[in-house]
C-alpha cells in the first residue's frame, strides 16, 4: 500500500485535449493546438509534491500556474510535456494489452477449474 502512495507522490500529471484550447502557456513556452497535427491530447507531468492548475487567461487560452504554498521560497519544478494520441481515452495498444491480460486470467481460471475441481456446479 505504501508503494502505491509513494508512486502517486513521485509523479502527477494534468491532461488536456487539444480541442479544448488554442494556446497553452507552460513556463514561458507557448503550445498552439493548431501545430499539434496528429495529436489529440497534451499531458503535463510534474512531481506529486507540487500542485499545478490551468488558469484561463483568455478565451481558449490557458496558463499553467504553480499554486503550491511554500514556506520559505518558491522552487523551480521539472515539468515534462508529452503529446499523445488517444482513442476513446485509451492509449495506442492499451486495448490489446487489456484483451491479452483478460484472456490469460480466464485461461488460468479454466485451468484451475479442471485441475483442482474449483467452481463445481
Amino acid at each position: 500500500m505504501l508503494f502505491f502512495y509513494l508512486l502517486e507522490v513521485y509523479g502527477d500529471c494534468l491532461e488536456i485535449r487539444t480541442s479544448e484550447f488554442d494556446e497553452l502557456i507552460v513556463n514561458d513556452k507557448v503550445i498552439k493546438s493548431s501545430e499539434l497535427v496528429g495529436f489529440d491530447n497534451v499531458k503535463i507531468s510534474h512531481p506529486g509534491t507540487s500542485i499545478f492548475k490551468f488558469i484561463k487567461t483568455k478565451k481558449k487560452t490557458f496558463k499553467l500556474v504553480d499554486i503550491t504554498r511554500y514556506i520559505d521560497k518558491k522552487y523551480e519544478r521539472n515539468i515534462r510535456i508529452d503529446y499523445e494520441v488517444k482513442y476513446k481515452d485509451w492509449l495506442r495498444g492499451q486495448e490489446k494489452l487489456t484483451c491479452i491480460l483478460t484472456m490469460l486470467a480466464l485461461s488460468f481460471l479454466f485451468f484451475f477449474k479442471n485441475i483442482f475441481g474449483v467452481f463445481k456446479v
